[in-house]
């Protein structure tokens, strides 16, 4: 099968190329292109086309870690993106818009999509609003989060986006105000989970469904660890993926997230998922925060509030606390509120937590006590 995937055309932009064709722009592009991004898309469309090279790279994000380099095959992830378009009814001659950087799994395996589905391949930056600049809504899309409330805050692109037939979001949580308004304008959104070990996507839900349930994708077997943890297994897979998310399965197949178990608070004797609690506070910020535990003498654990300095006044902390009282159950409420210089992203919009709570530029850490009386 290798052979075959080896000598898959692209249309790439309205113009189908046969793989000699493709490496020759890939060749041109590593010459003229201004941007990284367009030189990660030649590079990694060189690799696939490549039979000397018998494994595809895809970088780990970092999220909850140190990054880390994965290889898969062509097979694999041709399969993966085989499924996602028969999921989604993708065919033959539909656009597919890739505004998400190729130097991620997420990225390349929009390519591959196309590849598959005999799309038609749009390329756009990854910028923050991918949208600008395009005219006809596309059939497919896959965006994270940031792009996403970009596009609805432009009234050009809030068109496109409620005129494109699908979209997935991934790489990072959506706000819930954000997930709310999505729903009331757009009725084939999905929020997607998997992560680089899994081929990005391996089950979807629906925005503003309730409850937020991911239903998995057609072949993909979920069962839980003797912790709750989410294992995972996927015909395209090597083998069973054991994760670090807590997640109950409801009786239909489909599964709840609880967030990750290396975050959990433990406070009080009472298990607290930061995830969570970070969804029902969304509505309050509009720039990036996060919870996390911190030990305290009693409890064991509380759970408190990491957000940027620059953006917090007393009005604020004064309007947070009565938000918490009012929309927090008191054994959840964070007990503090603690400002930092920066929080740290990944290229993705995803929150690298150790690395905000880490970085120097952070240091030293001050409390500012959230009163609830």
């Amino acid at each position: 099968m290798t052979e075959d995937l080896l000598n898959l055309p692209l249309t790439l932009n309205g113009i189908t190329l046969s793989p000699e064709e493709v490496k020759a722009w890939c060749h041109h592009r590593l010459i003229t292109a201004e941007h990284d991004w367009e030189k990660n898309l030649a590079n990694f469309l060189l690799q696939w086309y490549d039979a000397a090279q018998p494994a595809i790279t895809a970088q780990t994000s970092g999220s909850t870690g140190t990054p880390r380099t994965l290889y898969f095959s062509r097979e694999a992830m041709f399969e993966s993106a085989r499924r996602t378009c028969n999921f989604f009814g993708l065919r033959k001659g539909m656009t597919a818009l890739l505004c998400l950087n190729t130097s991620f799994i997420a990225g390349k395996m929009m390519v591959v999509r196309a590849l598959a589905g005999g799309l038609n391949l749009i390329v756009a930056p990854p910028v923050q609003n991918p949208l600008q600049g395009i005219i006809t809504p596309p059939d497919f899309v896959a965006m994270v989060p940031t792009q996403i409330i970009a596009a609805l805050k432009n009234p050009d692109t809030n068109h496109v986006l409620q005129n494109t037939k699908t979209i997935l979001i991934g790489g990072a949580p959506l706000p819930a105000a954000v997930e709310t308004r999505l729903a009331s304008l757009h009725s084939d959104a999905w929020i997607t989970y998997g992560m680089t070990e899994t081929l990005t996507h391996i089950a979807v839900r629906r925005v503003g469904e309730d409850p937020p349930a991911f239903r998995p994708l057609p072949g993909v077997t979920l069962t839980t660890a003797l912790d709750e943890t989410l294992c995972i297994y996927a015909p395209f897979l090597e083998s069973e993926i054991k994760t670090n998310d807590l997640a109950e399965i409801l009786p239909d197949g489909r599964f709840i997230l609880k967030g990750r178990a290396d975050f959990v608070i433990n406070s009080g004797g009472i298990k607290i998922f930061p995830e969570q609690l970070e969804q029902r506070l969304s509505p309050f910020f509009r720039r990036p925060f996060f919870v996390t535990g911190q030990s305290h003498p009693v409890l064991g654990e509380v759970p408190v509030i990491i957000a940027e300095a620059s953006l917090i006044t007393e009005k604020d902390i004064m309007e947070l606390s009565n938000f918490i009282a009012t929309n927090i159950p008191r054994h959840e409420r964070p007990f503090a509120l603690v400002p930092v210089r920066q929080i740290i992203m990944s290229a993705g919009g995803k929150i690298l937590r150790i690395q905000t709570l880490h970085a120097e530029i952070n240091q030293p850490v001050i409390n500012i006590e959230l009163n609830y009386d």
